[in-house]
């Protein structure tokens, strides 16, 4: 009978393996395999931990302290990829990492400072500089293109003595004038030439034409032209004229303000006639009045009325009864009747005569007041208490229709 318990008897699970059952197992076959399993854990634990290295280190992978550190200084909103200026003297960026450069030249020093970032331009003093043309200073004007000189074109300039020369300035000479009484006196003046001697008497008046003042020579009278005019109204001299030096005997000297204040005029005066239209302060004269054409009142023709009812002109001194109608459409009545029948009907006034509505007139009857009545119609009469001894129709006028 074969051993159930084979490990019991120190055998190896080499010496057991055919021919034990495979549910049993050795103390060394057991070490055996924990050994194998330990190894092989660790061999795949070492690779994985150099696989972790090597990701840790990957920085395509992983952002590093130094990427924070920018990622944190970024603002929010920044664009991406932006240039690193726009443009600097009309020269523009074109890429951000665009390169600008700052050169020194004749009297300019460029320094620059790394660590600080910085960048100093410094002058380093007067340098002597190509010349410049005139045409290219502004505003130099047109005397900076000229020479310095005496002759045509030029720019003339002070000398030494804070002087122009001569030649652009000729000598001045300033003139002082003498008055002296005899010709000795005027030769010995101490005088230059253009100074003027002024003779009491003679009248006249020299100027020094020479150096010399001693010498008569040179002494040139001024010669005063001769006046157009020779005399006034036949006088010479002191000349006083009167009106009658000018044939003006007649005409009286008043002034403005008193000869309006008496405007009285004597013969025919004549003035312009001014235009028919004209409307203002200026005078008119006749015949300006009679292109108006105004009309002229005529000698008035009376027609006489037929009296009724007992009534007759009074006669003698008085007036007849009778009535018209001027130009300008009013109705005159006159007359004194007497002896008809109070309130009755004097007379009637045809179409053309008769008022626009009725009016009554206070008239005199033998020296007592009555009222005179016309109608529409034509109709006059007298009031019942007039008194028929005299009656005067003498009234105003009045608008007939």
């Amino acid at each position: 009978m074969a051993n159930p318990y084979p490990w019991k008897h120190g055998n190896t699970s080499e010496n057991t393996a055919a021919e034990l059952d495979p549910r049993y197992e050795t103390p060394l076959g057991a070490q055996e395999k924990a050994d194998k399993a330990e190894q092989n854990a660790k061999t795949y634990t070492d690779a994985l931990d150099d696989r972790f290295k090597a990701h840790a280190a990957d920085q395509m992978v992983h952002v590093t302290q130094t990427d924070h550190n920018k990622l944190d200084g970024i603002e929010w909103g920044a664009e991406v990829n932006q240039n690193a200026y726009t443009v600097i003297n009309g020269i523009p960026a074109n890429a951000p990492m665009t390169e600008l450069k700052i050169l020194q030249g004749i009297g300019i020093r460029v320094t620059q400072d790394p660590d600080d970032r910085a960048i100093t331009v410094t002058a380093t003093g007067p340098v002597d500089i190509d010349p410049i043309p005139l045409s290219k200073v502004y505003d130099a004007g047109n005397s900076a293109y000229l020479d310095a000189g005496t002759a045509a074109g030029n720019v003339p300039v002070l000398d030494e003595n804070g002087k122009l020369d001569a030649v652009v300035v000729p000598t001045i000479a300033v003139t002082d004038t003498f008055v002296v009484a005899t010709q000795a006196d005027m030769l010995a003046l101490v005088a230059e030439t253009g100074d003027v001697a002024v003779r009491t008497d003679l009248s006249k008046s020299y100027i020094l034409k020479g150096a010399d003042p001693t010498v008569l020579a040179n002494w040139q009278e001024l010669l005063t032209p001769m006046s157009p005019v020779q005399s006034v109204a036949g006088k010479t001299g002191v000349v006083t004229l009167t009106k009658a030096d000018v044939g003006l005997s007649n005409v009286t000297n008043e002034s403005k303000a008193t000869m309006f204040t008496s405007p009285a005029l004597t013969g025919t005066p004549t003035a312009p006639t001014a235009a028919a239209a004209t409307n203002n302060t200026q005078l008119a004269t006749t015949e300006f009045v009679k292109q108006q054409g105004y009309i002229t009142a005529p000698t008035p023709i009376y027609i006489t009325p037929a009296l009724l009812n007992g009534w007759v002109n009074f006669g003698g001194e008085e007036e007849i009864a009778g009535y018209y109608k001027d130009v300008l459409g009013f109705v005159h009545i006159k007359g004194t009747v007497k002896s008809g029948t109070p309130a009755a009907l004097v007379f009637t006034l045809p179409a053309g005569y008769r008022p626009t509505s009725t009016i009554r007139n206070v008239i005199n009857a033998n020296e007592k007041f009555a009222a005179m009545t016309i109608t529409t119609d034509g109709s006059v009469y007298f009031s019942a208490g007039a008194d028929n001894n005299f009656v005067s129709m003498s009234i105003p006028p009045y608008v007939g229709t």
